[in-house]
Formats: structure tokens, C-alpha cells, sequence
């Protein structure tokens, strides 16, 4: 509006004061680019300076907390001060490849001593060139672990944060590498030249027995988690005894269960649980025991005090859900036809796009679309009992009529196809082609221990049921007891740096 003032303006004088307003706004914009890049400047010195500065400062800490001795120090204390300068968001070298590698423009020029293993944590975006390029170990070290093992190459190109790799030098050459995959398997490669060989190391953790006693309040997890258990215990906890009760329905304030279950350590340290030895749940006063059982024949599993499988031949439920939106029913007004409809089944709450698992072993006798039902998938579990799962969203890859089925596995996801208000899973449980309850139904017993196991489990549970008795007197105890000892493939390849 500024310059249009002055162009409706046709006088002389009129187009003078718009040149001037034009060369006023150029210069005034030259400035301002002047004067931001001069800002840019000076912050970028400044960060490079103190960059530079804290470098130093850690290479020098460092320096005095790995214990070199003097000579080795002194070598050192050189690397870390030509480390090159680098802004605070570039890569930084982690604090023992400072005091214990040097940077490969230096390689030439020094030697490292004999048998030094230097370790490097595998960090978020990490790749083995980036990890090779940061101990200094050249392009065709690099190739060389690739080329030594063709299988072992490809378990490096899935590198994770957290895990550990080391390496040994000798004057400069890369002798050995070691991947740490977890904390019980390790890839370890010798490089020598076409006699280099790749080899996995497995090692046997040290076993001890732990137990832990909680009462419910709030949920399984929550109060499992206050009485020191791992998610993953829980989750195994749930899993043995979801055959017979209902973790989302079944639980009462009160309720108590006691857990045995084994700790696996390495060199002294903790790496995690094994699996459960024993455990007891107290249910609305009604008391569940189950037994780790495993024989010389191949036997294993998870068994009652009375010699009877904890796995059932029927799941309770099928889905994860986040209530029961309507029940069984034979007269019940529908939410859509708004008509009294049977209602022949449950329907479970879920978020869309939930798993659905299939209840039972069992062969794929419908699978599509089936009127009200929408998406639905019908199985059949032997001549006596069928289940259907309606409103599915879409099916699991794969599944097709006929398909054989296996207990737990994934037949579709949680939709609102058909006649539905909104996402959940209509279930019906069918004995001999009549609905009933799915939850009331009595499914069929699990098949008991052989009775040529019998004395053998006795024996070997005596133990274990002793343990759950006492742990009812005591509200909490812990067994450190070694009942297993390490055993170790091969012989530790950690030295101290």
C-alpha cells in the first residue's frame, strides 16, 4: 500500500520519494543479513570452544579413572587432546575409546599395547562400520569379520541398543571380535588371515531358587510388581493358571498367590528369572497348586498336586478384552433390529484390532461373511464342540476353511462388521451343535499324568509342595541357595582393560 501511494502519484516529486523508499528497504534487509551471519559466527565458535573444552576435561578424567600407567597415560593424554573439535549435537566418542583407542588418522603414527580389549555399547542408530570407525579399526577389518562367517555376518547387520561388542588389537591389528548377543550368547571371531573362524559361545547361567508371596489389592501386576516379580514371571504366573480362572473376572480383593520360581546369574550378577518351580493361587478362598514336571521320557509341563495337566483343552476366553458388553441370553432386546432377539453368545469389549485366539485345537469349518455375523470364522474342536467369532475386522493371513487351527493361534482381529454398535468379539461355544454359556460352560477334564510317572512326580514335587506350605506361614521369603551350578561352554573372554 506504501509504493501504490506513491505510483498513483504521477508527479515528479512523487517518483522520487519512491526510488528513495526503495533503496532505504534494500539496504535495511542487507544489514539484518549481516548482522545474522555474524550471530551464526560467533555461535559456532563458541560451541566449537567449548566443545573442545569438555572434550578435554573428559579425556583427562577419564585418563585418571581407567589407571594406564604413566607411559601409557602420557600416549594417551595426546590422543584425547587431538581429538578433533565437534559441535554438541555430532557423534562424541564414548569415554573408554577415549582412554583406550586412538582415532584412525593416528594409526599410523602409534601402536597400541598387546592383548588390550577395548568394549563399545551398541547406542541408538549405531551400525558396525559406525562402531568400527570409532575404536579405529579400518575398512578391511571391517570386511574381513563380514567375510570370515556369512551367517555371523548377517546377525551383525541386526545390532540392538545395549548390546556389548570388544575387540583385541596387536600392534594395530584387529586379532579378534567379539559380539555379545545377550548375556548367555556371544559370536566370537579370531582374524587370522584365510585360517579365521567364527564360532557361537553359549554359556549355562547359575540357577537359584526365589520365591515371593502377594495378596491382591489393585491387580496381578501391580501387586506381582510390589512384591519383586518381573513382568515376565507374572505373564508365566497368568499363563499357568488362566485355564481355570479368569484373571479379569474372576479376581477378588484378598486373593493371595505364592510363586518359586528360578533366578539365572552370570559372574555374580543377575540377568533374569527362569521359569516357575512352583506356585499357589487362592481364588475367592478355592486353592489352586501347580508343578514344574519334566522326566527323562520328554514329559514337561506345568501340572496340579494331584497329577492332572494345568493345560486345558478349551481357553476360558479368546480375547484380551476391556469388559463383557452383553451376555448370554435368550431373550434380549437387539441395540440395531431393536427387537427381543436371542442372544446366543458373549461379546467382548476390545480396542479395534485386537487379537482374536483360537480356544482350542481345532480345523477352520467357516471362514467369511456370514449375514448379522459380519466377518466371522467358525471352528470346529472334534465331533462334539464348535466356537464362532463374529464382527472380526479382517482375518489372519492365511487362515482359510479347512485350515488346521492350534490352540492360542491369532484367527483374526477385533471389528464392528455386521450388525454391531460398535468393536468387540461376539463369541458362541457350541456342544453338539447347541449354544451354551461360554461363561459357565464346564469344559472337559485335561488328561492326567501316565500312572507310570506318578511315583516320580510325587517325589520330585514332595519338595516343592513343602516350600508352598511354608511360604503360607511366612508372608515373604527368598532362597538364594545355589541349585544349579554354572557351566560355561567356553572359558570367559572378559580382561580387565
Amino acid at each position: 500500500m506504501y509504493y501504490r501511494k506513491f505510483e498513483n502519484d504521477g508527479s515528479k516529486s512523487g517518483r522520487g520519494r519512491l526510488a528513495h523508499a526503495l533503496k532505504a528497504h534494500a539496504f535495511s534487509t542487507a544489514l539484518a543479513v549481516i548482522i545474522c551471519s555474524a550471530c551464526v559466527s560467533g555461535l559456532r565458535a563458541y560451541f566449537v570452544a567449548a566443545s573442545h573444552k569438555q572434550s578435554s576435561q573428559i579425556g583427562h578424567e577419564n585418563l585418571e579413572r581407567v589407571g594406564l600407567r604413566p607411559e601409557q597415560r602420557a600416549a594417551r593424554q595426546e590422543i584425547a587432546q587431538a581429538a578433533p573439535m565437534r559441535l554438541p549435537f555430532e557423534p562424541r566418542v564414548s569415554a573408554a575409546v577415549l582412554a583406550g583407542a586412538k582415532y584412525s588418522k593416528l594409526r599410523a603414527n602409534s601402536s597400541y599395547p598387546d592383548d588390550l580389549w577395548r568394549n563399545v555399547t551398541v547406542r541408538v542408530g549405531d551400525n558396525l562400520s559406525l562402531i568400527f570407525n570409532r575404536v579405529g579399526a579400518s575398512r578391511s577389518d571391517l570386511q574381513q569379520v563380514l567375510d570370515t562367517d556369512k551367517n555371523a555376518g548377517v546377525a551383525l547387520t541386526k545390532l540392538e541398543p545395549g548390546q556389548v561388542t570388544r575387540f583385541r588389537f596387536e600392534q594395530s591389528k584387529l586379532l579378534e571380535f567379539i559380539y555379545e548377543q545377550d548375556y548367555l550368547t556371544s559370536l566370537r571371531l579370531v582374524l587370522d588371515g584365510p585360517h579365521s573362524n567364527a564360532n557361537w559361545i553359549k554359556s549355562k547361567p547359575e540357577i537359584r531358587v526365589a520365591s515371593a508371596v502377594a495378596e491382591i489389592n489393585h491387580s496381578v501386576f501391580i501387586d506381582g510388581q510390589k512384591a519383586g516379580l518381573l513382568d515376565k514371571t507374572i505373564m508365566e504366573f497368568i499363563n499357568v493358571f488362566g485355564w481355570d480362572v479368569d484373571f479379569l473376572r474372576d479376581l477378588q480383593r484378598g486373593d493371595r498367590f505364592s510363586i518359586v520360581f528360578e533366578e539365572l546369574y552370570k559372574d555374580g550378577e543377575k540377568i533374569g528369572n527362569g521359569k516357575i518351580l512352583a506356585a499357589e493361587f487362592v481364588n475367592n478362598g478355592k486353592q489352586l497348586r501347580a508343578l514344574h514336571y519334566q522326566n527323562e521320557s520328554g514329559v514337561a509341563g506345568y501340572f496340579s498336586d494331584k497329577g492332572e495337566a494345568m493345560r486345558k483343552a478349551f481357553l476360558r476366553t479368546p480375547v484380551n478384552f476391556t469388559r463383557i458388553s452383553s451376555r448370554f441370553s435368550l431373550a434380549r432386546k437387539h441395540p440395531i433390529l431393536n427387537r427381543i432377539r436371542a442372544h446366543k453368545g458373549v461379546d467382548y469389549s476390545a480396542p479395534m484390532g485386537t487379537p482374536i485366539q483360537a480356544v482350542a485345537d481345532g480345523k477352520a469349518e467357516f471362514v467369511g461373511w456370514q449375514g448379522g455375523y459380519g466377518r466371522v470364522v467358525v471352528l470346529k474342536h472334534g465331533a462334539t464342540y464348535s466356537t464362532l467369532y463374529g464382527h472380526m475386522s479382517r482375518f489372519a493371513r492365511g487362515l482359510r476353511t479347512s485350515s488346521s487351527i492350534s490352540q492360542g493361534q491369532t484367527i483374526g482381529f477385533v471389528g464392528k462388521t455386521g450388525l454391531a454398535t460398535g468393536p468387540h468379539l461376539h463369541y458362541e461355544f457350541r456342544v453338539d451343535n447347541q449354544h451354551r454359556d461360554p461363561l459357565t460352560v464346564k469344559f472337559p477334564n485335561s488328561l492326567p499324568l501316565d500312572g507310570k510317572f506318578k511315583d516320580d512326580f510325587q517325589r520330585k514335587s514332595s519338595a516343592m509342595l513343602a516350600r508352598l506350605d511354608s511360604l503360607r506361614e511366612t508372608p515373604s521369603t527368598e532362597d538364594k541357595s545355589l541349585v544349579a551350578k554354572a557351566e560355561l561352554i567356553h572359558k570367559p573372554f572378559r580382561q580387565p582393560n
